[in-house]
């Protein structure tokens, strides 16, 4: 037996269908928009080098850091209310759209007014704002993915973001090798944005509900304020993950920026799985929440035994392969990156359970000691690449990654465990360890194997021994069945 914690929660398995179909459709979505946005990264990588991925990943964080100031928690409080009650949705979306259109253009203002002051070259400035119009339109469909996930639709936010992506990497791939530079994949990136939201736009209509633009300052009163916690924690976040990249960019160089960056795309590839879950799985937590602590707390124990046997050959994988990844992936020119790769791979197995115990706290109305988590989490990763990277550069900025999400992760464990979702780390480990050593000893005997063939190989042997060891049992092989369905 596997983990005995599975039987109440499939006891309703529609709970567990819906899961496993958002998550599906969420996940063949997610892949297909991950592979198109790498093969775009790759390109830059080869064909601008490192300085020229370094401004592509400083104009980006620049931009993502100020639009903090359009988000406001608003879409997560929007899919907590509507999943809890979808009476709501009219209401509030169309109001709420408006009060997020006016958010969008304060951000956009303030962003181009924070590139201007810094005294960038002309080009970077240019490139942040058109960076900043593509943006625009991406933020503003997230009232749009909210209401789908709210729904438990998510599939219609997944094909129209592989839509999005099919369009910017395949037409911005080809710019790039036809010699038009890194200003026509801005151009291509505004137009692909353009055509994301208003697919978005035409599926809500056409399935939810129709949108108009209502002002009602009451309501946005109100929404503010109750949103104003996930809103923070966003703010924190925000901070957390783009202030390397741009702190890299003002006291370093490009170059630096982009061999840190090279490294980061890759562990930003992989961090879609545990955002993917969450994404699916934070709905019927809020649903349960409501209902019943004993299907809450199942949820979240299944939800983080799954995180854990998924994390771990990844970071041990990753560690132990880095080198080879490197140099197939991008080029001997980003061998700077191999170090910086090593130290991210290691935050992974925390950063996997970290965003689950953070949506926790959120779903069971604690998102003040998420925030509260947040904040310290960000601060201390301000304070240690303010200490690190001028003397240590893209590995002072990997550590302090990696110190910060241990830190993330001994908070949020906390207070999990304060609000009775305590978690027994051993028991939920060792076996998991046991086919991670198994998966180890694979990968030193055959470490002259094609690196493809060698990954697939190592993760077929994982899951084996998992199985054999009865790390899986008949709970996961109900929600696998589940998952088939949903095709």
């Amino acid at each position: 037996m596997s983990l005995d914690i599975g039987k109440g929660l499939l006891s309703t398995m529609s709970d567990a269908k819906s899961i496993a179909k958002n998550v599906a459709s969420l996940y063949v979505g997610e892949i297909l928009s991950q592979i198109l946005t790498f093969f775009l990264v790759v390109s830059i990588a080869r064909y601008f080098g490192d300085v020229g991925l370094g401004k592509y990943s400083f104009t980006f964080s620049f931009v993502a850091f100020f639009l903090i100031f359009a988000d406001m928690g608003l879409p997560i409080l929007l899919t907590k209310e509507v999943a809890k009650n979808r009476q709501l949705t009219r209401d509030y979306m169309t109001k709420t759209f408006t009060l997020k259109v006016i958010l969008n253009i304060i951000a956009f203002s303030i962003t181009i007014l924070a590139i201007l002051i810094s005294r960038r070259d002309y080009e970077t400035i240019l490139l942040v704002i058109l960076a900043a119009i593509a943006m625009f339109f991406y933020n503003l469909a997230g009232m749009y993915r909210a209401i789908f996930q709210a729904y438990e639709l998510m599939k219609y936010e997944s094909y129209s973001r592989i839509v999005e992506r099919l369009l910017a990497s395949s037409v911005a791939i080809l710019l790039i090798y036809r010699g038009y530079g890194i200003l026509s994949l801005f151009i291509v990136l505004i137009l692909s944005n353009v055509v994301y939201y208003l697919l978005l736009h035409v599926l809500i209509t056409l399935k939810i509900s129709k949108i108009s633009l209502t002002v009602d300052v009451n309501l946005w009163k109100q929404n503010l304020m109750a949103s104003m916690p996930f809103w923070i924690t966003n703010v924190f976040l925000s901070i957390y993950f783009r202030i390397d990249t741009i702190m890299l960019g003002f006291m370093k160089d490009f170059a630096a920026t982009g061999w840190y960056n090279a490294a980061v795309k890759i562990v930003e590839v992989l961090t879609r799985i545990p955002f993917l879950l969450i994404n699916a799985v934070f709905p019927t937590l809020a649903k349960f929440h409501k209902l019943s602590y004993p299907k809450t707390k199942l949820l979240y124990e299944k939800s983080f035994y799954y995180m854990l046997i998924v994390a771990l050959p990844i970071t041990t994988g990753l560690i132990m392969l880095t080198e080879r990844i490197i140099l197939n992936v991008y080029s001997p020119d980003f061998r700077n990156s191999i170090i910086a790769l090593q130290i991210l791979a290691a935050s992974l197995i925390f950063v996997f359970v970290n965003y689950l115990m953070g949506y926790l706290l959120n779903a069971i109305d604690k998102q003040r000691l998420f925030t509260l988590t947040a904040g310290v989490t960000t601060a201390f990763n301000v304070i240690l690449n303010i200490i690190l990277i001028p003397k240590y550069s893209y590995i002072g900025a990997a550590a302090a990654t990696l110190a910060s999400e241990v830190l993330n992760f001994g908070m949020l464990y906390y207070f999990t465990s304060k609000n009775k979702f305590n978690i027994n780390l051993l028991r939920f480990l060792i076996k998991p360890i046991i086919a991670n050593l198994a998966m180890i000893v694979l990968i030193i005997y055959f470490r002259n194997l094609h690196l493809i063939l060698l990954i697939a190989l190592s993760g077929i042997a994982y899951f084996f021994v998992l199985l054999i060891i009865r790390g899986f049992g008949k709970d996961e092989i109900n929600i696998v069945k589940s998952f088939i369905s949903t095709k």
